[in-house]
């Protein structure tokens, strides 16, 4: 799977400063992935999640196409994410 690297956070795109674009941030609870249950704050981990797209916008303006997606699935790799990317 390609994974891509993205700016940490929203604040520096919407400003103009970021060079790479971010993924929006989510939460689950315990019971939707328990394996987070033994995850330390701070350490990297690989989460896979099931999409169904539900809309998008066409690229106007000068803004990027937008698409839309709701969560179906959300599962975790059984080990710890590597450091390389």
């Amino acid at each position: 799977m390609k994974m891509r690297s993205m700016a940490e956070n929203a604040d520096k795109m919407e400003l103009g400063r970021a060079t790479e674009p971010y993924f929006p941030g989510f939460s689950v609870t315990e019971k939707q992935l328990p394996e987070a249950a033994s995850w330390k704050d701070g350490e990297e981990y690989t989460v896979v999640l099931k999409v169904k797209m539900s809309g998008h916008q066409a690229a106007d303006r000068g803004r990027p196409a937008r698409f839309d997606f709701k969560m179906l699935a959300v599962g975790a790799e059984k080990k710890k994410a590597s450091s390389e990317k």
